[in-house]
């Protein structure tokens, strides 16, 4: 379900934030993690004993030390992945993910097919909707509604361009988007990736994950995000003209069934047709696809210790949330966290 709004966040981090500085904590900014120091245990593992980091504008490097360190990067920190698979390649494996595109429709149009014209009766909200479709052997599904909101840009490369998705409190713009993606496995991922990922064979869906980011911005204006009708889409025709969008960048005409990978392509066409089976009118004259959706977790899994939660080849390590690959989503990742700080605080003082 939607959460309580991307304009209230800031002012929730910021409250934890200075109760983490009121009890003894610190807060770096513009600070980086560039790498680990380890030491050898007296059976041939590793142990981290400090991080090294530096300042991104001052270029100021330090070293901070530590009994136990809480790696809670997210799902976005691809150089963090990098760096474990120099240090310790066998702790880390490929794991299913998925990817697609954001769709967008007037909020009217979805507000009516979930309300069944009666929204001003019933005085509800900006509707929601959730679907999960099985399509040629792989899940088709919607991640992320967010009613009433806006289409937003997460790229987090200069060469890349990522969509996202996002509701303000009151969930009152002119528009209802969600995500619809499709699962990838390990084995998806073309031979070409894992041939140059054979040190750390775990990479490859990263890198895959990479390209299609680039691919997806060479068919961009910028920031201006390729984008098609979805009746459009189904035809196998590049739209002359688009309909308005919440995305702020803007939008360029493309046809997506030239460059996506023809797997997600088949596979969405097949998931609209459908999911409109079920919600008549989801596929209509205004419905949007802008590309692409790429984040919704992440494609590499840190191996930790079911127990003590401690990774599997680097002790004092202790992968936590999304980045770790074992959560997905905000709620399931502070539960993990929580869950990492108690076996922490188990493992060095009990």
């Amino acid at each position: 379900h939607p959460h309580i709004g991307t304009d209230k966040l800031p002012q929730i981090v910021n409250a934890m934030r200075d109760f983490i500085i009121s009890s003894g904590g610190e807060v770096h900014f513009n600070t980086r993690l560039t790498d680990f120091e380890t030491t050898k245990t007296s059976d041939g593992k590793l142990r981290v004993t400090s991080v090294l980091c530096k300042n991104t504008i001052t270029g100021e490097e330090k070293t901070f030390t530590a009994s136990a360190l809480l790696l809670a990067t997210g799902h976005s920190a691809c150089d963090v992945y990098e760096l474990i698979a120099r240090h310790s390649p066998q702790s880390l494996e490929a794991k299913t993910y998925a990817v697609g595109v954001r769709v967008e429709h007037p909020r009217e149009v979805i507000d009516s097919i979930q309300y069944h014209g009666k929204k001003d009766a019933l005085s509800l909200g900006a509707a929601e909707y959730r679907f999960t479709t099985q399509q040629e052997g792989r899940g088709v599904y919607s991640f992320c509604m967010c009613p009433g909101g806006f289409v937003v840009p997460s790229a987090t490369s200069p060469d890349g361009l990522v969509v996202n998705g996002m509701s303000s409190a009151k969930r009152n713009s002119k528009w209802s988007n969600a995500a619809v993606v499709v699962e990838i496995r390990p084995e998806d991922i073309p031979a070409s990736f894992k041939e140059a990922c054979v040190k750390s064979p775990a990479l490859a869906s990263l890198k895959w994950r990479e390209w299609l980011e680039k691919e997806t911005f060479s068919h961009a204006e910028g920031q201006k995000a390729p984008a098609q009708r979805m009746e459009d889409f189904l035809d196998g025709v590049k739209s002359e003209s688009l309909p308005a969008s919440s995305y702020a960048p803007g939008l360029t005409c493309s046809d997506l069934n030239e460059w996506l990978p023809k797997e997600i392509v088949s596979r969405l066409k097949a998931c609209f047709k459908e999911v409109n089976k079920n919600m008549k009118g989801y596929i209509c004259k205004d419905a949007l696809l802008i590309a692409s959706e790429t984040r919704t977790s992440t494609p590499v899994r840190i191996l930790r210790d079911k127990e003590t939660f401690a990774c599997l080849g680097i002790e004092n390590l202790y992968p936590a949330g999304e980045g770790s690959g074992y959560a997905g989503g905000i709620v399931s990742s502070a539960m993990d966290g929580e869950n990492a700080c108690e076996k922490i605080a188990v493992n060095l003082f009990c």
